[in-house]
C-alpha cells in the first residue's frame, strides 16, 4: 500500500511545533543552573514533540505500514500534567533531590503502556484488522476510560501547579521587597493557558460521548493546540529570558501567614504604622502558628520594632531597590525569623508591602513638593526603590487608590 504524508497547512504547522519543541529541550539540556527543572522541561517538550509527531503520522493513516509504531508513541499525554507540575515544583525548589515518591506521578502512564504489551506480540495485518474492528463494536472500555483519565489528570496537575505557584509567591513577599525577576507569573500564565488546553480536551471528550466532534476531533485538536502551546514556548523562551535563567530564590522554612493572603488597602504613612503597631499593645507577639515556638518576647518585639521603624526612617533602606529581609536583618543585627515575626505580628503586613508601603509614601512626598514637579514621575519612583514602571504603578495605585498621575494631578488642583 503506498502511504505518503500530506503535507497541507495544518500537518507542515504540526511539524513545524514537533521540531521546536526538539529544539527548545536541546537549549534546555545545555543549560546551566537549575538543572533539574530544565530537563524536566526538555523531557516535556520532548513529550509534546513526540505526541504531534504521533498525530502526523495517524492523521496520514501511517498506523497501516506501522501499526506498532502508533502503539508505541500513544499514551504520553499521561505524562504531560505530571511533567508540567514537577517542573514548577523543582524550579520553586532547586535544591531539592528528585525522591523514589515522585516516580509515582507517572503510574497513570506506565499502566497504560502495560496495558498495549499484548499488541507488540501480533501480526501486523491482526493488529491492522483489530483496530478496525472498532469502527463497527466501537473502541474497547479501557481507551474510552483512559481518555477521560487523561483529561481528569490534566486538569488536577494543572490546578496543582497553580496552587503551587500562588503559595511560592506568597513565601517570596515575606523575604524580599522586589519580586519582578523572581516570580513565577510568567509560568502560572502558561499553566492558565495548558489548563484551558485540558478544559478544551475535557469537553471534547463529552461531545465524542455525544457522538458529535465538531471541534475536528479530538487528535486533531489536541495537537493543534499542543503546537500552538510549543510555538508561545519558544516566542517566550526568547522574548523572556526569565524562563531559562530563573533566579534562584533561598528555600525558607516558613509558611504564609493570613495577613500575606490579604490585600493591603489603606493610605499608609509611617506616623500610621507606628500606630498601627501601637494597636497591638495588648495581643501576645505569637500570633501565628509559624511562631508559636519563638522565643521571641513582647517586650523584645516591641524594641525591635522601635529599631526598625527608626531604621528605616532615618537611613531609608528601601531606596535600595533590592532589599531584602536578611539585609535589614543584618543591619539590625537582628534574626531574620524575629524581624519577620515582628512585621507580621507588629504590623500586621509581609515584607513586602511593609518595605512598598515606604516607598509609596517617598514618592507622594515627592510629588507634592514644588521643587521635583519637573522630574518624570518614573525618576522619582526609581528614587524611592521602586525597579520598574508596571510594579511601581500597580503598588502605588493599590495603597493609594489612584494612578500616580492621577495623584500628581490632585495634589497640584489642591495647590
Amino acid at each position: 500500500m503506498d502511504i505518503s504524508i500530506s503535507f497541507d497547512g495544518f500537518t507542515i504547522l504540526m511539524l513545524f511545533g514537533a521540531a521546536q519543541g526538539l529544539f527548545l529541550s536541546s537549549l534546555l539540556l545545555g543549560r546551566h543552573g537549575n538543572k533539574k527543572a530544565n530537563r524536566i522541561l526538555a523531557a516535556l517538550m520532548v513529550s509534546y514533540s513526540i505526541f504531534i509527531f504521533n498525530a502526523i503520522l495517524f492523521k496520514n493513516q501511517m498506523l497501516y505500514l506501522h501499526p506498532q509504531l502508533i502503539i508505541a508513541l500513544d499514551g504520553l499525554p499521561f505524562l504531560f500534567g505530571p511533567l508540567h507540575y514537577l517542573y514548577a515544583k523543582y524550579l520553586i525548589a532547586s535544591n531539592k533531590k528528585f525522591s523514589a515518591k515522585e516516580w509515582l506521578h507517572f503510574l497513570p502512564f506506565i499502566i497504560y503502556k502495560a496495558y498495549n504489551i499484548p499488541a507488540y506480540f501480533v501480526s501486523e495485518s491482526e493488529l491492522i484488522t483489530y483496530i478496525k474492528s472498532w469502527e463497527i463494536t466501537g473502541r474497547p472500555f479501557f481507551l474510552d476510560f483512559s481518555s477521560w483519565l487523561v483529561s481528569l489528570q490534566g486538569l488536577t496537575y494543572m490546578v496543582l501547579t497553580i496552587t503551587l505557584i500562588k503559595k511560592y509567591n506568597i513565601r517570596l513577599k515575606d523575604v524580599y521587597s522586589t519580586i519582578d525577576k523572581i516570580n513565577l507569573n510568567w509560568l502560572r500564565n502558561i499553566t492558565y493557558m495548558t489548563f484551558f488546553i485540558w478544559i478544551v480536551v475535557f469537553v471534547e471528550n463529552v461531545l465524542i460521548l455525544a457522538g458529535r466532534e465538531i471541534l475536528g476531533g479530538k487528535l486533531d485538536i489536541i495537537s493543534l493546540l499542543t503546537a500552538i502551546f510549543i510555538y508561545i514556548m519558544g516566542y517566550l523562551g526568547l522574548s523572556k529570558s526569565e524562563i531559562f535563567s530563573q533566579v534562584r530564590v533561598p528555600e525558607r522554612k516558613f509558611s504564609p501567614s493570613k495577613s500575606d493572603l490579604q490585600p493591603v488597602t489603606a493610605n499608609s504613612a509611617q506616623q500610621e504604622i507606628r500606630a498601627d503597631a501601637g494597636e497591638t499593645e495588648d495581643d501576645p507577639v505569637q500570633t501565628a502558628p509559624k511562631y508559636e515556638k519563638s522565643g521571641l518576647t513582647l517586650e523584645n518585639a516591641k524594641a525591635y520594632l522601635n529599631q526598625l521603624l527608626n531604621l528605616m526612617e532615618k537611613e531609608k533602606p528601601f531606596q535600595n531597590s533590592e532589599l531584602t529581609l536578611q539585609d535589614l536583618s543584618d543591619k539590625l543585627s537582628i534574626s531574620t525569623h524575629n524581624l519577620s515575626q515582628v512585621i507580621n505580628t507588629q504590623l500586621k503586613q509581609n515584607f513586602f508591602d511593609f518595605v512598598n508601603q515606604y516607598r509609596v509614601e517617598e514618592v507622594k512626598r515627592a510629588l507634592g513638593r514644588p521643587d521635583k514637579q519637573h522630574l518624570k514621575i518614573l525618576s522619582i519612583a526609581l528614587d524611592a526603590g521602586f525597579n520598574s514602571k508596571t510594579s511601581f504603578n500597580t503598588i502605588f495605585k493599590r495603597f493609594t487608590n489612584h494612578t500616580p498621575t492621577e495623584y500628581r494631578r490632585r495634589i497640584l488642583d489642591k495647590g
